[in-house]
């Protein structure tokens, strides 16, 4: 007689492994490529951007270049564009970039070029896609019985193109402490994305205590939510900054105290 409570405990076992080696694989397929920026700007005085790509594995990587979009909740939650059209803020129409498609050979880069394109009487707006970065093991080889596995590697790299002077407001609310940590929104209110760091900071030294790289928020998005450890120092002594990455267009820095202090 088949013990079918032993069978299905050794089927459980078999998928358990294969799904291991499947993570292991993908984890190990992700370290592979590099990417030199996670995000590409673009506006009236930096027309042209270089995003390089590197493999550091030991087969060639076959990638794949494309655009889509995304769009964002009022808590700055991303949500797929379900359109099929493309929607008046894509930045398809407005960036050139190449190469699209190539093989990254082992322990090399690929320079990928990005270019704004000019347009007569453009009016004042941010337009916004996504470039996404498709990378894997082409592996022609196939024998039976036996499993061809071909990870992949997905980035989705935000592209921004901002024609003309916008206005964006940020500001700090809804700042409670708790459990050494300090809880916080970020507001957002204008016509363009912001871009940034954000950092407690211990006021009689003026050093970090901590810190968030590269928070963003896009029109779409009235605020985001966030968290920082106290490092259990005197919530009193600590001050909030949000400081805009120049690089990406930005010029805001935010300064909010996490408890107001009253002599």
């Amino acid at each position: 007689m088949i013990n079918l409570k032993s069978s299905h405990k050794k089927t459980k076992c078999v998928t358990l492994f294969f799904l291991v080696v499947l993570m292991l694989l993908f984890s190990f397929q992700s370290q592979a490529i590099h990417m030199s920026a996670f995000r590409v700007y673009l506006d009236e005085n930096q027309r042209q951007s270089t995003f390089i790509l590197s493999n550091s594995e030991t087969k060639s990587q076959e990638c794949h270049l494309s655009l889509r979009h995304y769009n964002y909740d009022d808590a700055g939650k991303l949500i797929k564009y379900e359109g099929d059209e493309l929607p008046e803020n894509s930045a398809k129409n407005w960036i050139r970039f190449s190469p699209k498609h190539f093989t990254l050979t082992p322990k090399n880069s690929q320079k990928v070029r990005f270019i704004m394109r000019r347009k007569a009487n453009a009016m004042p707006a941010e337009y916004r896609s996504f470039m996404v970065v498709d990378c894997g093991v082409e592996n022609k080889e196939t024998t039976e019985n036996l499993v061809n596995i071909k990870p992949i590697l997905i980035h989705n790299v935000p592209i921004i193109v901002r024609i003309g002077k916008l206005k964006v407001d940020v500001a700090f609310s809804n700042i409670n402490v708790k459990n050494s940590a300090v809880y916080f929104t970020v507001t957002r209110n204008g016509t363009r994305s912001i871009y940034g760091d954000l950092e407690l900071i211990d006021k009689r030294t003026d050093k970090k205590v901590a810190y968030q790289k590269g928070i963003s928020l896009y029109p779409g998005s009235s605020h985001g939510n966030f968290s920082l450890s106290t490092q259990d120092i005197n919530p009193e002594d600590l001050q909030l900054k949000f400081i805009e990455n120049t690089q990406f267009g930005g010029d805001k820095v935010i300064i909010g105290s996490v408890v107001e202090r009253y002599d």
